[in-house]
């Protein structure tokens, strides 16, 4: 059973008279010049680490569409038109500025007002969080698409010089600051805000912010934001800081399995375990699975492997069916167990190792024989100490 969204108290659902809950609406709409009819790809944010994705029609070349939710959630609209791709020698370059961006609460009218150049120039209102996305993406987004354009040209334009190509990377590095520098302060003067939450997470995962800044700038979020998953997972990953190799671990523990019963890591006293960070859509995760098989088959008596997954139901179940990955398999769930957040993953895959005593011996993010290699002398030194 997969657990469900904590609804903070700060956002009630409503009811109607015969006591039955009824989730509220919310509704968005748009006004963007050069927008044709075309098919528009959401992806939902409700603060946790998961997400989940919705196709949408642009009519009459504009965004008009209604929707449920009973949270705070943060939206962006993928659109599929190709004059905002950048295009490079083998894809193109994804960049948040080719993209609308917006947030939604329970009962939310928003409007989408702007137009389409070669970057998404359209800005929320409706609400002060969307005034405030706005005010950070008008800033932001344009120095975004400057920063790309450059690095499409480098890529693909064959024609410029050697020294142009240095004059380019040196304005383009400029342009990247000034884009940081940006987004940090808004930021940080908005960190109570659904807004501000977000691009701090997401700069946590990217390693643009430290730990122990965000937890000074958690200090000043307003305490009514604290019941909202986008706080709540902020909150966690600043205290994964207490599970730094060299510390105890706290006892895993889920219901999240393939069979519906608990798991806790407390079944494994005495043992090493390996806890794997992984998803079925990960490919250098998928390439170190064969790896994973050898390490467990290595130390059958020594050595247990917890995978936690961040994927969806189905494609987690198909994979460890079709990979045949034969050890203990948790999906990573919201609160108490989204792992991800509570130990502070962000890359995949991240593996952590952990001793019979249960305290972290190692941690590491990516896929390489070094690792691998390091994880195999931890368990032979215990093993020849222990004989």
């Amino acid at each position: 059973m997969i657990a469900k969204t904590w609804i903070g108290l700060f956002f009630f659902g409503l009811k109607s008279m015969t006591g039955v809950a009824q989730t509220p609406t919310y509704s968005v709409r748009s006004n963007i010049e050069n927008m044709t009819d075309s098919v528009i790809s959401l992806t939902i944010w409700d603060g946790t680490s998961a997400t989940r994705n919705k196709t949408i029609r642009a009519v009459n070349g504009q965004i008009n569409f209604t929707d449920t939710t009973s949270i705070p959630l943060m939206i962006r609209a993928h659109l599929s038109d190709k004059r905002m791709y950048k295009y490079a020698k083998n894809g193109y370059y994804p960049v948040k500025s080719q993209q609308i961006w917006f947030v939604v609460q329970p009962g939310s009218k928003v409007q989408l007002n702007g137009k389409l150049s070669d970057f998404a120039e359209v800005y929320p209102s409706g609400d002060k969080e969307n005034e405030l996305l706005a005010s950070l993406t008008r800033k932001y987004f344009p120095l975004l698409n400057r920063s790309v354009n450059i690095m499409v040209k480098l890529n693909t334009d064959s024609t410029i010089t050697e020294e142009e190509k240095t004059q380019l990377t040196a304005l383009k590095a400029k342009i990247d600051d000034s884009a940081m520098a940006v987004l940090r302060s808004s930021v940080r003067a908005n960190i109570s805000s659904l807004m501000g939450m977000w691009f701090t997470n997401d700069m946590l995962m990217r390693r643009q912010v430290e730990l122990n800044e965000v937890a000074g700038w958690l200090t000043k979020v307003d305490r009514k934001y604290h019941p909202t998953n986008f706080y709540q997972v902020l909150d966690a990953r600043v205290k994964a800081a207490e599970y730094a190799e060299g510390k105890k671990i706290f006892t895993i523990s889920s219901p999240n399995t393939p069979d519906g019963k608990t798991f806790s890591t407390a079944s494994l006293k005495g043992k090493f375990y390996l806890i794997d960070f992984w998803g079925s859509w990960c490919g250098p995760c998928m390439a170190g699975m064969p790896g994973l098989k050898a390490l467990k088959a290595k130390y059958p008596a020594h050595l247990e492997i917890v995978g936690i997954a961040k994927d969806s139901e189905n494609a987690w179940r198909k994979e460890i069916e079709r990979s045949q990955l034969n050890w203990i398999h948790i999906l990573n769930g919201n609160q108490e167990f989204d792992f991800v957040a509570r130990l502070n993953v962000a890359g995949f895959p991240t593996k952590i190792l952990v001793d019979p005593e249960g305290t972290i011996l190692y941690r590491v993010v990516g896929e390489d024989k070094a690792s691998a290699e390091k994880i195999s002398r931890f368990i032979d030194e215990w093993i020849a100490k222990n004989k």
